[in-house]
């Protein structure tokens, strides 16, 4: 029997599938809890356990056998998981404009109930509908950014992408709409 070069490399690919399999199979339960209890979401978990298998098949072939294999699959996780935390904290929170804030009637109704745990909720128990209105009150290129820059806490730069305009605009834009809204809410204080 004469062994090519290509059979026996297909030979080696699937002897390191079956390995591979083999490794996985038997601790994939165990990966699948560690996803589960770190993003307590079972579509995220899985996921994450898949991005996991995707990362431990690319590096398969450096993996040592003699070595722990149930901590070198939850490193690779736990790996994942961070690098997925940081892709977030980076990505700028993504608001559907014309849909928020095109027209005033258009603005959310702001929850009276907070959850400390959940900062969307913290921000949206602070605003009343007094300072709903006074939102509601401004032009909309005002709103527009003073909610990207104080709701949703993006920085200049990321506001002047997001909308198509000059930075510098978007530092007028906030500062003339940070007045309206204090000179709005300070005529309300006023009125008995």
């Amino acid at each position: 029997m004469v062994v090519t070069p290509e059979g026996d490399a297909a030979q080696r690919a699937n002897d390191a599938q079956r390995r591979f399999e083999d490794l996985v199979g038997r601790r994939l339960g165990l990966l699948r809890s560690a996803a589960m209890r770190l993003v307590r979401n079972p579509t995220d978990a899985d996921d994450l356990v898949q991005e996991t298998l995707l990362r431990a098949w690319r590096s398969f072939h450096t993996f040592r056998h003699a070595r722990n294999p149930t901590g070198w699959l939850v490193r690779i996780l736990r790996n994942a998981y961070i690098d997925r935390l940081r892709t977030y904290r980076r990505a700028p929170a993504v608001v559907p404009l014309d849909d928020v804030l095109d027209e005033p009637a258009r603005l959310p109704a702001w929850p009276a109930s907070s959850d400390a745990g959940d900062p969307t909720r913290r921000v949206e128990a602070v605003l009343d509908p007094r300072l709903a209105d006074a939102l509601r009150a401004l032009p909309a290129p005002f709103r527009r950014v003073v909610v990207l820059a104080d709701v949703h806490a993006l920085r200049y730069r990321e506001i002047a992408a997001t909308m198509g305009i000059p930075m510098g605009t978007v530092m007028s834009r906030l500062l003339r709409g940070r007045r309206r809204l204090r000179r709005h809410l300070e005529g309300l204080q006023a009125a008995p």
